[in-house]
C-alpha cells in the first residue's frame, strides 16, 4: 500500500507542474547542478541581470552559491533527463512554456527551458519518498493500513505540500532527511542495531546539506535519541552504547560532509556562505513568530489548517512515545525559534510558510489519535470535515496562479510589498488568487494539446495514463475488504 500511495502522489504532483523554475533560488541551485554535470565544477553561472544573487566569492576567487549541495546533487538525474529530452523534443516545444511574465532565464533557449522543466520534477520524487516513510511511521503507531493511507494522502494533497512538491526549493529534501532519520532511529531502538542508528545519524546530519538552517533541529534529534536511551536503560548497556556510538558516528559523517563542502567552496569548514547576511537576524522576533503562525500571507494555521489539531495532539503523542513527540514537535519549535528574529521570516517570494515545511511530515504523526477522537461525535466529524475542506482549498489555490508573477505585480503596485504580502488580508494569496486575471500556472494542458510538439505530448499523455492506472490500483486497495483472520 505504501508504494501505491507514494506513486499516486508523485504522479499527482507531476501533473501539477508549472513547467519552469520560477524562484531565483531554484534557478541558482539548478545552475549548480548544471555546473556539476557539464563542467565538473561547483561554481554556477550567475543570473542574468542579477549577477550577485546568492553568490559569494570563495576559494580560488570563484563565486559559489550559498545553498546546500544536497538539492543540486539530487537533481543530477533529472538534469540528465532534460538533456535527453532536449534531443528528442520538437522545434516547437518552447511554445508551451511561454506563459510566465517573469523568468530568470531565456525562455527561447531550448536547453534552459527543457532542462529546467525536468529539474522541476525533482521534489515530486523527494516528497514521494517522504510519503512512503510517513506511511510506515503511521503504521508503526498501530494505525490500520487503509486509515494510514488516507492520512498520508491527506498530507500530500492538502495545504502547502502540493506547491512545494512541484517546486525546486530545498525544504522538501530537508523534510526527507529528517523523516528518514526518525524512521531509521525507530528501527534502531527496536533492534538495538548500530547500523540503523548509524543511518539515523547520517540522515539527521544530512539536513544541513539540504539547508544549513535545518541544523537548528539537530539538538532536538539528539534530545529525542537521548530520551529513548534513558527510557530503555534496562536494556543491556553494551547494546545501548553501541547504538549511541553508531548514531554519533553517523551524525559526524554527515556533518563532516557538510563541513567538507564548505571547505571546498569557501575555504573554511564552518563558512556556509551565509555569514554576510547574519545581520538579518535583527528583526522583531514577536512579529516573526506571530507572522509565521497567524499572518494572512504566511501563517501556518491559515495555510495548513490540519496543523492545529496536529499540534493539539502532540501532548498525547508525547505521553505514548516521548521521543516521537520530541521528533514531531521539536523541529517545528526550533524552526519557529530560528526564523522568528529573521528579518525575512516570510521566506521571500513563495506560498505560505515555506520555512516550516520540513516540520509538517513529522507533525502528521500526532494526527491519528486526534482523528480517532473526532470521529466519535457528530461535532467532531463536522470539525474534521471543515478542516479537510479548508486544507484542500489551500492546495487548489496554490496552483491557480504563478506566484512569481503575483509577487512581481504586488512589488510593482504597492509602496510596501513586504508588509502587504505579510499582513494585508487584501493581498493574501488565499483569496486574492481566486480573482487574479491570469490562472495559467499549469503546463500540462498546453502539452496535452500538442503545443510542445509530439514528444512532449507523448510524455504528458503517458503521465496522465500512469496517473489513472496508479489511481485505480490505489482505489482498489483502499476499498478491498481485508482478509478475514483465521481462528
Amino acid at each position: 500500500m505504501a508504494k501505491r500511495v507514494a506513486l499516486f502522489l508523485a504522479l499527482c504532483w507531476l501533473l501539477m507542474a508549472g513547467g519552469h523554475l520560477y524562484s531565483g533560488d531554484e534557478v541558482m541551485m539548478a545552475r549548480v547542478t548544471e555546473a556539476i554535470v557539464t563542467r565538473g565544477s561547483l561554481s554556477p553561472r550567475p543570473l542574468e541581470h542579477f549577477e550577485h544573487y546568492a553568490r559569494v566569492e570563495g576559494r580560488d576567487r570563484q563565486s559559489y552559491a550559498w545553498y546546500g549541495l544536497g538539492p543540486s546533487l539530487v537533481a543530477v538525474p533529472f538534469y540528465l533527463g532534460g538533456m535527453l529530452l532536449e534531443r528528442v523534443a520538437d522545434p516547437e516545444a518552447l511554445q508551451a512554456f511561454q506563459q510566465p511574465v517573469l523568468l530568470f532565464y531565456d525562455r527561447q533557449d531550448p536547453s534552459e527551458v527543457l532542462r529546467s522543466f525536468l529539474v522541476s520534477w525533482t521534489n515530486a520524487f523527494v516528497m514521494a519518498a517522504v510519503a512512503w516513510l510517513l506511511f510506515g511511521l503511521i503504521r508503526r503507531q498501530g494505525v490500520q493500513e487503509r486509515r494510514a493511507a488516507w492520512i498520508t494522502l491527506g498530507f500530500g494533497l492538502t495545504g502547502v505540500v502540493p506547491f512545494y512538491a512541484r517546486s525546486f526549493f530545498s525544504e522538501p529534501l530537508g523534510a526527507l532527511f529528517w523523516l528518514a532519520g526518525i524512521a531509521a532511529w525507530v528501527r534502531a531502538r527496536e533492534s538495538w542495531s548500530p547500523r540503523w542508528s548509524l543511518g539515523a545519524g547520517v540522515a539527521f546530519g544530512a539536513v544541513t546539506l539540504a539547508r544549513v538552517a535545518l541544523g537548528a533541529g539537530l539538538p532536538v534529534a539528539v534530545l529525542a535519541v537521548g530520551v529513548d536511551l534513558w527510557r530503555q536503560r534496562d536494556a543491556p548497556v553494551r547494546q545501548r552504547v553501541h547504538t549511541a556510538v553508531g548514531f554519533c558516528a553517523g551524525l559526524s559523517v554527515a556533518l563532516g560532509a557538510w563541513a567538507g563542502s564548505n571547505l571546498l567552496r569557501f575555504g573554511h569548514p564552518l563558512e556556509s556562505g551565509y555569514s554576510g547576511v547574519l545581520g538579518l537576524f535583527g528583526g522583531d522576533p514577536w512579529e516573526g513568530l506571530s507572522g509565521l503562525i497567524l499572518s494572512p500571507g504566511r501563517g501556518l494555521l491559515w495555510y495548513v489548517p490540519w496543523a492545529l489539531p496536529a499540534i493539539l495532539g502532540l501532548p498525547s503523542l508525547a505521553r505514548r512515545d516521548p521521543a516521537m513527540g520530541i521528533f514531531a514537535g521539536g523541529l517545528l519549535a526550533s524552526l519557529l525559534a530560528l526564523y522568528a528574529p529573521w528579518a525575512m521570516w516570510d521566506g521571500g517570494w513563495c506560498f505560505g510558510p515555506r520555512f516550516l515545511l520540513p516540520a509538517l511530515p513529522p507533525l502528521v504523526l500526532a494526527l491519528p489519535p486526534v482523528i480517532d477522537r473526532g470521529l466519535r461525535s457528530p461535532g467532531g466529524r463536522l470539525l474534521l470535515g471543515l478542516l479537510a475542506v479548508a486544507s484542500v482549498l489551500v492546495a487548489v489555490t496554490s496552483v491557480l496562479v504563478n506566484y512569481e508573477d503575483y509577487h512581481f505585480a504586488l512589488w510593482a503596485t504597492t509602496a510596501d510589498p513586504d508588509g502587504a504580502i505579510r499582513w494585508d488580508p487584501g493581498w493574501s494569496p488565499l483569496w486574492r488568487y481566486w480573482s487574479w486575471p491570469r490562472k495559467d500556472f499549469l503546463v500540462l494542458p498546453a502539452l496535452l494539446r500538442g503545443q510542445g510538439g509530439a514528444a512532449l505530448a507523448a510524455l504528458a499523455w503517458s503521465l496522465v495514463g500512469a496517473w489513472a492506472v496508479a489511481g485505480m490500483r490505489l482505489a482498489v486497495a483502499l476499498v478491498r475488504r481485508p482478509p478475514a483472520s483465521t481462528p
